[in-house]
């Protein structure tokens, strides 16, 4: 590998903004799930998570989408888009990110449990949509 490969590969891999479309056929599920582990053993700031999806429900994929919340909430994620229509959403807990001045959800099911879990204290969010989300 040359200099300029190993200088574009530590620039690319530690990139601010990360906009994945997970395609369960395509396979790239683990591809997604390498780069956040990369992302949070080198603990590289996450400035925009968007995260979307392409196929149907898929409980199998909820504890890695649980994952590469956390990752991104632990890396002082300030925007965070979902377009997740089948992943019960725990709002709550993802509002109590300090970091967070965005959150945009799209077509989300919203937890009953994470609507009473208590009062959200964050004094950086500026932007709450929710588009089609409901609660189930």
């Amino acid at each position: 590998m040359s200099i300029l490969s190993k200088t574009w590969m530590q620039a690319w891999s530690t990139l601010p903004n990360l906009k994945f479309i997970v395609h369960r056929r395509k396979g790239n599920i683990q591809i997604v799930d390498t780069i956040m582990e990369r992302y949070r053993d080198g603990e590289v700031p996450i400035e925009k998570f968007e995260l979307s999806k392409l196929f149907g429900d898929s409980h199998p994929i909820f504890p890695l989408v649980d994952k590469w919340l956390d990752i991104a909430i632990q890396n002082g994620v300030k925007d965070l888009i979902l377009n997740y229509t089948s992943y019960p959403m725990p709002i709550f807990a993802i509002l109590r990110a300090k970091s967070l001045r965005k959150l945009i959800l799209k077509s989300c099911p919203l937890l009953p449990l994470s609507l009473t879990n208590g009062v959200v204290n964050n004094n950086s969010l500026r932007k709450l949509s929710l588009i089609l989300c409901e609660i189930r």
